[in-house]
């Protein structure tokens, strides 16, 4: 019995504290008291019946030795894990300038209209030997229909070829994230709209061009044009090259430069800045250069930016 009460004591002194007594008596009572490794004490009851009971918290675990019953605190329960939902497949989604690629040779078509839209993705539109269209990316195509050449890319590069010397009639190219690029190309009527990213012409003719950029910076070099004009939201103008006819630029904010292979004389000029200096061939006047002249016209108008106007005639 006492062998039984050993073992038991050496058993609650493992269980460390936080203990509290319960015992229901079967017999003269016999306690022993000792102290756990935290420091609380424990009280062991034995009895001359059948039992010692110790209780842990609510939790109760019964231990039964010749003459001694301990009950100890049993582990609680763990809660079920709910059931995860189905996690769905993800849809297989293109990857731009992956497979979709077109190289096409157009030389056996007549083509006097073009027109380029796309959302985001570099336009370029180049002389070449024939017509041709490259597209490298996602959700791209191009048709032909009464002499017009229609190129679509909802996402990725356009490169369309003209052949040299070709003159169109008409081009259009619209573009909402991304640069266009103009290089050797004559056509009657251009249009131009951007919604964010630059434009650069060089080596371009034109009979009237329409130009708009909401965000990016319009460029030209070497460019011969009989009527202009520009609308730029955001961004720098810097253009080069002969001008007549009417020349009508407007930025809302960005510098103007502009380089003319004519004579001053043959100009009406208004330039006018609300916030940046106005400057023609060198000389500055304030805000505001105005010139009566010959029979074509100059009108640059910024809202914030500095004009500055030079002529090589």
């Amino acid at each position: 019995m006492r062998r039984g009460l050993t073992s038991l004591i050496l058993f609650c002194l493992l269980c460390g504290g936080g203990l509290m007594l319960l015992g229901s008596k079967f017999g003269a009572e016999r306690s022993i008291e000792t102290t756990t490794a935290d420091g609380k004490t424990m009280r062991v009851s034995l009895f001359d019946g059948d039992g010692v009971s110790v209780r842990f918290g609510s939790s109760w675990a019964l231990v039964e030795a010749p003459g001694v019953r301990v009950e100890l605190p049993t582990q609680p329960e763990m809660p079920e894990m709910p059931e995860l939902p189905e996690i769905p497949e993800l849809p297989n989604i293109p990857i731009p300038g992956g497979s979709e690629k077109v190289n096409s040779d157009l030389s056996g078509e007549t083509i006097t209209q073009l027109n380029v839209y796309a959302a985001v993705g570099e336009v370029t539109i180049q002389c070449g030997d024939s017509w041709a269209v490259s597209l490298d990316g996602f959700d791209s195509s191009y048709d032909t229909h009464d002499e017009c050449l229609n190129v679509y890319a909802n996402m990725g590069d356009v490169v369309v070829a003209v052949p040299h010397g070709a003159v169109l009639e008409w081009l259009s190219v619209e573009s909402d994230a991304g640069s266009i690029t103009l290089d050797g190309i004559q056509t009657d009527s251009l249009e131009i709209i951007q919604s964010m990213g630059e434009t650069v012409l060089k080596n371009c003719s034109w009979g009237y061009a329409d130009i708009e950029n909401d965000c990016g910076s319009v460029s030209g070099t070497k460019l011969s044009s009989k009527g202009l004009n520009v609308d730029a939201d955001m961004g720098e103008v810097d253009l080069e090259g002969g001008f007549t006819g009417e020349t009508d630029i407007e930025s809302s904010m960005g510098s103007v430069t502009l380089t003319l292979s004519g004579k001053q004389a043959d100009y009406d000029i208004e330039l006018e800045s609300d916030l940046g200096s106005v400057t023609m061939n060198g000389h500055s006047s304030g805000r505001r250069i105005s010139q009566s002249g010959g029979p074509d016209s100059l009108e640059v108008s910024c809202n914030v930016g500095a004009i500055e106007v030079r002529f090589a005639g």
